[in-house]
């Protein structure tokens, strides 16, 4: 890796071109088409995976927040979730669904406009966070009780 100065490397700065150490040097590494990390707001933990290639930059967020009981096991649980995740889906998309093994995920996959930035990464997490918060503590309390 060979370190650079901001100055030096100008900006706006590609984000899959740099590295922060521990003390905060910024490192220039190998061109990386897919970056992972986690990341936790309100107490979900959400994953993502940035990626940048001839197609652009997207970023590919996600949350698992448990299972969806069975009916015949927590019937009111089970309707209240449902129809938690039925009014999400109306009211901002498919950024919720369950999956075949009846798991509630809420995530998403948004287009990043060029130049990448860590700015204009950090504003479409933000964006992403604040359709999704209003039904986060809803589907947090029913997965506590369930």
């Amino acid at each position: 890796m060979t370190k650079v100065r901001i100055d030096e490397a100008g900006l706006p700065m590609r984000l899959r071109h740099v590295k922060v150490t521990a003390d905060g040097t910024l490192l220039a590494q190998q061109d990386r088409a897919t970056q992972h990390f986690r990341f936790r707001w309100r107490d979900v933990e959400f994953v993502a995976r940035y990626r940048h290639d001839t197609e652009g930059a997207r970023v590919r967020i996600a949350a698992d927040l448990g299972p969806l009981p069975y009916a015949a096991e927590q019937p009111q649980a089970f309707a209240d979730l449902k129809a938690i995740v039925d009014a999400m889906r109306e009211d901002i998309g498919p950024l919720v669904h369950v999956t075949r093994d009846r798991r509630i995920v809420v995530g998403g996959r948004e287009l990043l406009d060029p130049p990448m930035t860590a700015d204009r990464l950090m504003a479409t997490l933000a964006t992403f966070l604040l359709k999704v918060d209003p039904y986060l503590p809803l589907l947090k309390q029913y997965r506590a009780a369930g």
